[in-house]
């Protein structure tokens, strides 16, 4: 684990939280520490990247989480990516909330689970009008993901079908 000293003269957990559950749960009384001093812009990013894999970080949580690395380093997404160990098309997906509208965001802070990443990047483009009323369907319950996109994307002008030929083969017929 990663810890700090604090200003009462204990230690502060930067990382590795679950793995002191595991220890306790196992009944281990001692953990390995590595001890360093972090500031606090440190701290945020030791604590946030630990947690990236190993918790229940929602995908909005998680797209907070580098939108504040971002906000302090300046780092492209690509740099994120190569920084976090993870593809430049999960960020950009991750970074599809940023094209919500404010009040968007608001309703997903107070619900960080209800939507994925995949499913904003598909909602992005989405008239805000109709991401509130989804949006809002979702912390309802009132439908799942799937047909909360399927919903975004159908659009009400009748497209006509297109049809191909389907050609079945018996032996040589």
């Amino acid at each position: 684990i990663v810890i700090q000293p604090n200003k009462s003269g204990g230690y502060d957990v930067i990382a590795g939280h679950n793995r002191i559950q595991a220890y306790r749960e196992l009944g281990r009384e001692e953990i390995e520490a590595d001890i360093r001093e972090f500031n606090e812009e440190e701290a945020f990013e030791a604590a946030f990247y630990s947690n990236l894999f190993n918790s229940p970080l929602s995908d909005y949580e998680k797209y907070l989480g580098f939108k504040e690395i971002q906000s302090k380093t300046n780092e492209t997404q690509e740099e994120l990516a190569n920084r976090a160990g993870v593809s430049r098309s999960q960020i950009t997906q991750l970074f599809s909330f940023d094209r919500f509208s404010q009040t968007a965001k608001n309703i997903l802070l107070a619900n960080p689970h209800v939507l994925g990443y995949t499913a904003a990047a598909k909602l992005a483009a989405t008239p805000e009008d109709r991401i509130l009323t989804i949006l809002g369907l979702l912390v309802e319950g009132g439908c799942t993901e799937a047909q909360a996109v399927a919903m975004a994307l159908r659009t009400n002008v009748l497209q006509p079908a297109k049809f191909s030929p389907i050609v079945i083969r018996a032996g040589k017929k």
